[in-house]
């Protein structure tokens, strides 16, 4: 039993180290990912999708270039964009900020690139603080030009500003803190400092809040105080997806509209209301037009009608994937259900959205090779291994395991961050045959009959893995 123990223990370690560095496996092809994030800057429209960093004329009529972000294929997605000067940064959801040059907006290159490790939290958003690009997440904010720490906390940072009375205030758990000596200020999710041409008091901070299936807007002072409780603050329906401020226009997108709100020094105004959903990031194009991505992929909307068409309209609409669920399939293709409809992947290698019907199928959380077999246990994500002589050993994977298929007598295991691979050995102990990064949760797997995988990601990725093997290692 104690070897039992021992040999389990090495499979747990070998994977953590093997998962860091993709050994073992690479992703052959891959398509698709999520429209998350987009700026406007230097008369262009930078779009992220997935794994990417499209460049578009500010209209969004046509591509300028593309700029790949992720280290390798489909290993992680952009979720945020935050532009500065000649800078643009892109926050990835394997936690990595990606600095970027823009000088020449037509050639971006990537200059820089921050490891959660090195920054010393775990990054979830990009914000401007006094025109300073900060990164904020678990466990504080970083300055990202000097790797400044702005503020330590144990909990998860969600909005952080420069309050002229106080200096650094952040927002964690809807609580606002004096970020110099943590006093508590008040209740808020996010903060936004007004610029100087706002029309408002210099000093004013925008504050959002979200309360159960509604959002807050509100003024606040620079001693963070509501400057009216009544006129000067806005219950919106819907659950916050984005919130920007620009000038004196707050734009707040939800789960339910998108809404276009005017400062004044101490009322809040509702402009405008547009009944599109799924709105994850929006910028300014024109006084007219306004650039818009999300579930649906992206597009351009017009907010009245003019001489280009009808107002309250979406086009030059370029879909993307959004969240993908586990498919039907045969040997040649699956056909996914996605929030944009149903995408049809071809095993070789062709993809196309079709507005078809798929269900959802389950996947198989167990599955035998000779002599061994594997069940996942649905509520932990962790895996029980057995043999043949009734031995049972728990493996922990670096994340949750949701789906098990055999493939060429190996356990192919699909997880929230990739996908991990075991077999036997010639003495018929277990052993990590490899492992690959990929931005997840990995929702099914498919066998091919090379050996292969074709597998689909939630995060809007298809493709297809295989394992490599070292020739020379073999030859030996």
């Amino acid at each position: 039993m104690f070897n039992a123990c021992l040999n389990l223990l090495l499979i747990s370690t070998l994977f953590v180290s093997c998962h860091a560095r993709g050994d073992g496996m690479q992703v052959t092809h891959s398509f698709g990912g999520q429209a998350m994030a987009l700026e406007i800057a230097n008369a262009y429209w930078f779009q992220a999708i997935g794994d990417k960093l499209i460049v578009l004329t500010k209209d969004g009529g046509s591509k300028v270039t593309t700029v790949t972000l992720a280290q390798n294929p489909a290993s992680a997605s952009c979720r945020d964009l935050l532009h500065s000067g000649d800078r643009m940064f892109a926050l990835l959801d394997d936690g990595d900020v990606v600095v970027l040059d823009i000088s020449n907006a037509t050639q971006p290159r990537i200059i820089q690139r921050h490891k959660a490790a090195s920054l010393g939290i775990l990054p979830l958003d990009l914000v401007l603080v006094n025109s300073w690009p900060v990164v904020i997440g678990n466990g504080g904010c970083v300055r990202l030009s000097d790797g400044s720490r702005l503020v330590r906390c144990e909990g998860t940072v969600t909005g952080i500003a420069m309050s002229i009375d106080r200096g650094i205030v952040y927002v964690t758990d809807r609580r606002i803190f004096d970020g110099d000596t943590d006093e508590f200020l008040g209740s808020a999710t996010e903060l936004f400092a007004l610029d100087d041409d706002a029309n408002a008091k210099i000093g004013t901070i925008v504050y959002s809040r979200d309360l159960a299936g509604e959002t807050e807007i509100g003024l606040m002072t620079s001693g963070l105080r509501d400057i009216d409780a009544i006129n000067g603050r806005l219950t919106l329906k819907g659950v916050s997806l984005h919130m920007s401020v620009l000038g004196s226009r707050i734009f707040l997108a939800t789960d339910v509209a998108v809404y276009v709100v005017r400062i004044a020094p101490t009322e809040l105004r509702l402009l405008r209301t547009f009944d599109i959903q799924g709105v994850h990031d929006l910028g300014v194009i024109a006084a007219n037009y306004l650039a818009m991505c999300g579930n649906f992929g992206r597009g351009v909307y017009r907010i009245d009608t003019d001489k280009g068409g009808k107002g309250n309209s979406l086009f030059r609409v370029e879909r993307a994937y959004g969240t993908m669920s586990a498919g039907k399939f045969d040997q040649y293709s699956v056909k996914i259900p996605a929030e944009t409809g149903i995408v049809h992947y071809r095993f070789d290698e062709k993809v196309e959205i079709t507005d078809d019907f798929s269900s959802v199928v389950d996947v198989p959380t167990k599955a035998v090779i000779l002599g061994w077999g594997a069940e996942i246990d649905i509520e932990s994500g962790d895996v029980v291994i057995s043999n043949s002589n009734g031995l049972e050993y728990q493996l922990k994977l670096t994340s949750r395991a949701s789906t098990v298929v055999p493939i060429s007598g190996n356990f192919w295991f699909g997880a929230e961050d990739g996908i991990y691979v075991i077999g036997a050995d010639e003495k018929g102990q277990l052993e990590m045959m490899g492992s690959v990064k990929l931005s997840g949760p990995i929702v099914q797997l498919i066998p091919q009959l090379d050996g292969s995988a074709a597998f689909v990601a939630a995060s809007g990725f298809v493709g297809i893995v295989e394992l490599v093997y070292d020739v020379a290692a073999s030859e030996q």
